[in-house]
């Protein structure tokens, strides 16, 4: 989804939704999207861009790892799988977008919190384990987060909201029937 804003602030907190969205797909699965703001250099105006979590993560796993053509590249597969030309504003408003994904990074790495209930979703409601947890966790922190480590603390955040705890394995403890 994107809208179109018509201000810019040097401020960009003002332009990150107040806390993660979560939508439930078809399927049951709970998907956490987050909306930013992408300031236009050209126009002094901005759009809004909401994806999902996931995707913002890999875009900013592909800035880091491979460099911003890469993830450019990532960015544009869409269009050639439909055969579409990319235009010049589109290719500048996909590279300008990229961009502020990498300069929001340390905004969100600051939001443990968004990170710890991250964390507890995708154990929880997906079948991502907790050292692919720990890798996105690492990736938006930009340093090394061990997995059992992160797996203890998104313990201690789902015990003090009353959460069920994770199992080992990353997964939530299933309750034993009794007989």
């Amino acid at each position: 989804m994107v809208e179109t804003v018509d201000r810019v602030s040097d401020d960009v907190s003002s332009f990150m939704s107040p806390a993660p969205i979560f939508t439930k797909r078809d399927d049951g699965t709970l998907v956490m999207q987050i909306t930013f703001g992408v300031p236009d250099t050209d126009t002094g105006r901005a759009w809004n861009v909401t994806i999902t979590f996931d995707a913002w993560v890999t875009f900013l796993e592909s800035i880091r790892t491979y460099g911003i053509d890469h993830a450019y590249e990532l960015a544009t597969v869409p269009f050639a799988m439909l055969e579409h030309n990319v235009t010049e504003e589109e290719a500048r408003r996909i590279r300008e977008t990229l961009l502020t994904i990498e300069r929001y990074a340390p905004l969100i790495a600051e939001k443990r919190e968004q990170l710890l209930l991250f964390s507890y979703s995708r154990l929880k409601f997906t079948s991502m384990r907790r050292e692919r947890v720990a890798q996105i966790v690492s990736t938006l922190l930009g340093k090394k987060v061990e997995s059992e480590a992160w797996r203890k603390a998104v313990d201690k955040w789902a015990h003090d909201k009353g959460l069920e705890k994770v199992d080992r394995r990353g997964r939530p403890r299933q309750k034993k029937q009794e007989k």
